[in-house]
């Protein structure tokens, strides 16, 4: 009789981040719930080459009052060639929101303001992606409604 281990039973790794993180490439599969605080923070990823391909971390906005600060997603200051590529869709919370589209962003930040409970960013490390040949933090997620998650390159 064989054992049913962790990802047999879909089970997750899941984590609370409340302030300013390194997250580590021994964290790789892991959901961060983000619970936004009176002062902005950030959490800054792994260089895409230390983290290999394929290594994926999902943050989702679970506690936050609108007048908190963001949460900032960043990549490695260090990794000069890491951008975070790709594009999050707005639900149809508010009317007919738009989205948000990363050309090759180095931070991807949560706007507590705009947020709702559940926004949503996954992003997946792809380096010499087909994008140009960047390094990419290839992002996926639903946020509810347009300027929830931004991206900026500071």
């Amino acid at each position: 009789m064989s054992k049913l281990g962790r990802y047999s039973a879909d089970r997750k790794k899941i984590k609370t981040i409340s302030a300013a993180k390194t997250v580590k490439v021994s964290e790789c599969g892991t959901i961060f719930e983000l619970s936004a605080s009176s002062t902005a923070y950030s959490v800054i990823l792994p260089d895409i080459d230390t983290a290999g391909k394929g290594c994926w971390y999902k943050f989702i906005l679970t506690a936050f009052e609108s007048a908190y600060g963001n949460v900032n997603i960043r990549v490695a200051p260090e990794a000069t060639t890491n951008y975070i590529l790709g594009s999050v869709a707005a639900s149809a919370l508010e009317g007919n929101p738009a989205g948000q589209n990363f050309p090759g962003n180095a931070t991807a930040s949560f706007v507590v303001a705009k947020g709702a409970l559940g926004d949503t960013l996954e992003l997946v490390a792809i380096p010499n992606s087909q994008y140009g040949g960047l390094d990419g933090w290839i992002a996926n997620g639903v946020v509810s409604g347009s300027g929830a998650i931004t991206g900026s390159d500071g």
